[in-house]
């Protein structure tokens, strides 16, 4: 089997880039300017790999998976969301809050409401200890779900710890 050897764009500088899109189009890259490579596994399959990767403790590998998912369809929310979180799990909290910021963009943009994007956001913006942003965010959340009881929990929970 051929090994491709891809030029990687740094991931920071991309999920800028892809920050600042403002409309949810599912390649943004010209044809003509970046090709997919032989290798290219698509969405479904790149999300699927991501996963099994996340369950057998293979973060890193997953991130990389997950980046080549997103250089290709910047606006697929499930890999934005899962990102996030695996960059939370690997301390890289600013990478983190971009892919969750991105993430709820998109979430925006689609207009549906799922809280999983938001509270990973409130959690690394707690861990960045920005207590106030993320206060806000999980008393919005608790505002659309006043009945979930994790996010009551998660309340309490960071207003003992900041009180300790």
């Amino acid at each position: 089997m051929q090994k491709i050897n891809l030029t990687r764009i740094s991931p920071i500088r991309s999920l800028r880039g892809m920050l600042a899109a403002t409309t949810p189009a599912p390649n943004t890259h010209s044809p003509k300017t970046r090709t997919k490579p032989l290798n290219w596994r698509g969405v479904s399959e790149g999300m699927a790999a991501a996963t099994a990767a996340v369950r057998n403790g293979k973060f890193e590998q997953a991130e990389l998976i997950l980046e080549d998912v997103l250089e290709f369809a910047p606006a697929e929310l499930r890999a934005w969301r899962l990102l996030a979180r695996i960059q939370r799990r690997l301390g890289k909290i600013d990478a983190g809050i971009l892919s969750a910021t991105r993430a709820l963009q998109l979430q925006t943009l689609n207009q549906s409401y799922e809280p999983a994007a938001s509270i990973t956001l409130a959690r690394l913006l707690f861990e960045q200890k920005e207590y106030g942003e993320a206060l806000k965010m999980l008393d919005n959340l608790m505002a659309h779900s006043p009945d979930n009881h994790e996010l009551s929990l998660l309340r309490e929970q960071w207003h003992n710890q900041r009180s300790a």
